[in-house]
């Protein structure tokens, strides 16, 4: 294996994007279905509805991770977790 045992992942880069892109995408897909671009608007809604799954998948993982450093008496003073 060439992964490195201590790999670490952007966490808080990837929940910032997938909120952002979420509001972003349900904004627009408002936006589109008022304007009559209804095929147009129900897509970017369901793109800002997979976004905020994502969020919350990455929320829960962050919990996660965080619960453990505390069980393992880590100190946690990295963005990337």
């Amino acid at each position: 294996m060439t992964e490195p045992t201590s790999a670490r992942s952007a966490l808080n880069l990837r929940l910032v994007l997938a909120a952002s892109g979420a509001v972003l995408c349900a904004l627009l897909g408002v936006l589109a279905v008022r304007a009559g671009a209804t095929f147009a608007g129900f897509a970017l809604l369901v793109l800002a509805f997979a976004g905020a799954v994502d969020a919350v998948v990455v929320l829960r993982r962050r919990r996660a991770r965080a619960a453990a450093h505390r069980r393992a008496g880590h100190r946690h003073d990295s963005l990337f977790e």
